[in-house]
């Protein structure tokens, strides 16, 4: 499908420049809204199990003390640290969060993945805003499939230290677009509560977000109110509608209990939207924002799936994901490959103005450049130990941070730095990685596929964005706005909190700047689990693979980021190595004295 350009920020614009999305989401067809009133949860059908149960709405099962066996689930998130052994345990249970497949809680201690310090004031603001976008918005803001990004941007802005007030803002700047929330249809929903070989035919289809939506808060209001110890509920949503086809072969689910590769695949479309929105989900602990990544995924398309599927049967032509099916093959390093596809004059011609959207005409509907990048997403291999999947995890988040940001620096001295609008959303989605490497209840196998994926879509934007040069050296030599410097994180965390008053910004900003945060902090540590005394030695030999490997580097790419987005003209530019690409962007001003060589040193 054709979907219409957003504006410099991200939101609709009159732009005829070319689309914005990229195997966006769904087959468009003509919405129209039901009609009917949009039900509150007790006058929509529940589940036959919740009908049983009670007679009262599923979202007030979920209060404690309302009935015996009832369970809140708790708000710790995820962390940079593997200190929450003894959460884990309670994670799931009974709490006074009060978080629930119907109602969002944010407690001013959890923060997501940065823990930064926050308010009790910045914490209820963020979970009334929430709150409101939960039961007032659509997940898509248009019939075209331009997604909400308001659960993003708020728990952005607020794991970045963002007061209230910003929070409202935001906010506030990005409701007048959005459509109305959607009753479920009743039909539907009987049919898919069936089970989920009758929810199938409705995958893919926009109109059934709110049946999906619906459907995943009931599973959720289900499993709690049945009470078990055994499994939090995370483990139980994730396990079965996420990671369920691990253990026996992708792509084909094996009854009620699995359901394949349905979600999981349409995880990696729509720019990666739906991996976002769980991430948010997962690292805040938000049953009903997970159930909304979980709906959202369901109605994206699975076309980019076929490129996925095909990688992994080459890489593992049989596939059992044990261990010691990988003990003999190497893989090679993420920027090697970055490289190989950069040198593969077929690959590198893929992307160009002739496609309407670069990853469906210049790659997929070409079967020579399709086989050439499968072949070459068929190299990554990571092995299920969890060790390497915690290496490999910061590898891919620095490469695909360093791709982006050397990518922003393309037209250096002729145009102003801007990032790729597509590229930032590999960034913005690779928090998720570390949240679920923390997870003792996902299997190394599971850990290590999603991680494969995630590096072959990395490879698979690259090649889309025209392969943009990787140049190192012109990062390193980056001249920053001047302004106030400082050293270490703290002082990142204070330019990164620039963002927070951006104006008419719809959260891609401090998303990306989030992102790097977390990066860089796992970059400089380089394993969750090190002593001081290692970190040290790290930094002062910078793990191989990882190319902004140095404070001084960090520091550079942290301005970059503030700069680029502050900068004058669109907020972002869109297939960044095509040199049509930035025509629109402003040029840049006289460079200041610097040394060293103009064309940058190449990787």
């Amino acid at each position: 499908m054709f979907l219409r350009t957003l504006g410099a920020t991200g939101r609709p614009a009159t732009s005829t420049a070319g689309p914005v999305s990229e195997l966006s989401s769904f087959p468009v067809t003509a919405f129209r809204p039901p009609n009917k009133r949009v039900l509150p949860p007790r006058d929509l059908p529940l589940s036959p199990h919740t009908r049983a149960s009670t007679s009262n709405s599923a979202s007030e099962n979920w209060q404690p003390g309302n009935r015996k066996g009832t369970r809140a689930y708790s708000s710790s998130s995820g962390q940079l640290t593997q200190h929450q052994t003894s959460n884990n345990s309670i994670q799931g249970k009974l709490s006074s969060t009060m978080a629930s497949p119907f109602k969002i809680h944010i407690s001013p201690q959890n923060t997501g993945l940065l823990k930064v310090k926050q308010t009790e004031e910045a914490a209820e603001k963020a979970s009334s805003l929430l709150q409101q976008d939960l039961e007032k918005h659509h997940v898509f803001f248009n019939e075209d499939g331009f997604h909400n990004h308001i659960p993003h941007h708020i728990l952005a802005l607020y794991g970045t230290g963002a007061s209230a007030s910003s929070l409202q803002k935001g906010y506030d700047e990005n409701t007048s677009y959005q459509r109305p929330a959607q009753a479920p249809h009743t039909e539907v929903l009987t049919s898919m509560f069936q089970s989920w070989e009758h929810a199938k035919p409705f995958l893919g289809k926009e109109k059934h977000y709110p049946d999906f939506l619906r459907f995943f808060q009931e599973e959720l209001a289900k499993f709690g109110a049945a009470g078990s110890n055994d499994e939090s509920w995370e483990e139980h949503m994730l396990q079965k509608y996420i990671f369920s086809s691990t253990s026996t072969t992708p792509g084909q689910g094996q009854g009620e209990g699995n359901m394949g590769d349905d979600l999981f695949l349409r995880l990696f479309s729509g720019l990666l939207h739906p991996l976002i929105q769980l991430m948010y989900g997962v690292e805040w602990a938000q049953p009903s924002i997970v159930a909304e990544g979980l709906a959202q995924a369901a109605v994206h398309g699975d076309e980019i799936g076929v490129y996925f599927l095909e990688a992994e049967k080459l890489s593992r032509p049989s596939i059992s994901f044990q261990p010691q099916d990988d003990e003999e093959r190497e893989t090679p390093s993420i920027i090697s490959l970055l490289e190989e596809a950069s040198n593969s004059e077929k690959l590198k011609k893929a992307a160009g103005p002739q496609n309407r959207i670069q990853i469906r005409d210049g790659i997929l509907k070409k079967d020579d450049v399709r086989e050439e990048m499968v072949r070459l997403a068929a190299k990554v291999r990571v092995k299920p130990d969890e060790k390497e999947i915690e290496r490999v995890t910061v590898e891919m988040f620095n490469a695909c941070l360093f791709v982006a940001s050397s990518a922003a620096l393309f037209k250096e001295g002729e145009k102003v730095p801007k990032y790729d609008f597509y590229m930032i959303h590999n960034v913005n989605s690779s928090p998720i990685f570390p949240t679920l490497n923390n997870k003792p209840w996902l299997s190394p196998q599971s850990k290590a596929r999603i991680l494969e994926w995630k590096i072959r879509m990395d490879l698979l934007q690259y090649v889309a964005r025209g392969c943009p040069p990787l140049l190192v050296d012109k990062i390193s030599r980056y001249q920053p706005k001047p302004k106030p410097q400082a050293e270490g994180l703290g002082s990142g965390l204070e330019l990164i909190s620039r963002l927070h008053e951006l104006e008419q910004d719809d959260g891609h900003a401090i998303k990306l700047g989030r992102a790097a945060l977390i990066c860089q902090s796992m970059t400089l540590s380089s394993s969750l689990t090190d002593t001081e005394e290692e970190e040290e030695v790290k930094k002062k030999n910078p793990t191989p693979g990882l190319v902004i490997n140095t404070p001084q580097l960090w520091e550079k790419v942290l301005h970059l980021i503030v700069d680029s987005v502050e900068a004058p003209g669109p907020t972002w530019v869109r297939n960044a190595g095509l040199v049509g690409a930035w025509e629109e962007i402003p040029d840049a001003p006289p460079p200041p004295e610097t040394t060293g060589s103009s064309d940058g040193h190449k990787l």
